[in-house]
């Protein structure tokens, strides 16, 4: 046991003997905290290896015979792998223990970054994305943490509206405050929905895994920000607060 916890543990742990049972009780916390994470890591990562060698085979024999009576239970077991890997890879955004740097980032420059991946998706199901950058200044975030929300947040809005439907993606100063709004026009969010908000594996999607809501909650928390919901029947916004350079 000793040895498989050495090989999970950072580097930084791994010189000389371990010793599990040298350790206090809070640092024995953090050795199976970082276990787990670690140990989730691997193994998320050969599934989605396995994963990714199985859709392939699919997409082959979908291929080989386009007149396959199977073809369209290959389709299915192609789309239900990529919801398993969707899954995995939002599971492991929820476990992971990695170290986040904060820098001083231009949430407008990342938004523009952003904008033609949303906006293509948009087009594809005829819909569409309108980006409004407002004069702010710059926030101290992890940027690869704010593109993941924004894509999750952005990918929601799309997937809740009907063809022909709007996606307002907006940056302001309010207050102390720099203000990310995201709005669609959807059906909103039902009630039982919001009052278990953060609930893994709830979802009102047919493809859904319930774990996107939780990573954008577990990412503006690590940012040290805060969110707000408003929802209706003409749809739901999502704000997301962050403080001003002049607080840090």
């Amino acid at each position: 046991m000793a040895e498989v916890v050495k090989e999970l543990l950072p580097k930084r742990w791994n010189s000389g003997h371990l010793n599990i049972h040298s350790f206090g009780k809070a640092e024995g916390v953090f050795i199976k905290s970082q276990v787990q994470s670690n140990m989730t890591a691997m193994v998320s990562h050969e599934l989605k290896n396995s994963i990714a060698s199985v859709r392939g085979l699919l997409e082959i024999l979908a291929k080989r015979d386009g007149k396959c009576e199977c073809k369209e239970h290959f389709n299915i077991m192609v789309t239900e792998l990529d919801r398993a890997k969707l899954m995995l890879d939002e599971y492991s955004e929820l476990v992971s223990k990695r170290p986040v740097k904060m820098c001083l980032n231009d949430l407008n420059e990342i938004l523009r970054t952003f904008y033609p991946l949303v906006d293509a998706k948009a087009i594809q199901t005829d819909k569409k994305v309108w980006l409004e950058l407002g004069d702010i200044p710059k926030v101290y975030v992890n940027d690869r943490d704010i593109f993941k929300l924004i894509t999750n947040l952005a990918n929601n809005g799309l997937e809740s509206m009907e063809p022909g439907g709007q996606l307002f993606i907006k940056t302001y100063l309010d207050g102390d405050d720099v203000v990310l709004m995201v709005k669609d026009q959807g059906k909103g969010i039902e009630q039982r929905v919001l009052d278990n908000l953060g609930t893994p594996f709830l979802t009102t999607k047919q493809e859904g895994t319930g774990l996107g809501l939780l990573v954008c909650m577990n990412i503006i928390e690590r940012q040290s920000a805060t969110f707000k919901i408003e929802t209706g029947s003409n749809g739901t916004t999502f704000f997301v607060y962050f403080k001003s350079t002049e607080h840090y």
